[in-house]
């Protein structure tokens, strides 16, 4: 099990990379990551750091707040159908389907299982 806090995942990519490639682990939490479209390719890259870890053959879990609404959040719709298209190649599946942050507001699944 490892848990990272890596505030800017982008400028650290290539250091989790090597990390994941080096250490034989079965859980790994990314803590203080923000996913939004100031990211760029932040997307493709967790799609090849997914690919790594199914490549094991190991069963894995995937948690976080990503800062990305799964359900309806239109100013990040492409990053949020890019994640669901990831989920579906890899079979993963949102365990979560309720709004896990609610406010006056808004009502937003931004908390990842």
């Amino acid at each position: 099990m490892a848990s990272l806090n890596i505030n800017s995942l982008l400028a650290h990519i290539d250091d989790l990379r090597i990390f994941v490639t080096d250490s034989k682990i079965d859980i790994l939490a990314i803590n203080e990551t923000k996913l939004d479209s100031s990211i760029g390719g932040i997307v493709r890259r967790f799609e090849i750091l997914v690919d790594k870890i199914d490549s094991e053959n190991n069963d894995f879990y995937l948690l976080g707040d990503l800062n990305c609404d799964m359900l309806h959040n239109r100013s990040n719709y492409h990053i949020s159908s890019n994640l669901t298209n990831i989920f579906d190649i890899y079979g993963l599946s949102q365990m979560i389907s309720e709004p896990t942050r609610i406010t006056s507001t808004s009502r937003t699944l931004i908390d990842l299982v």
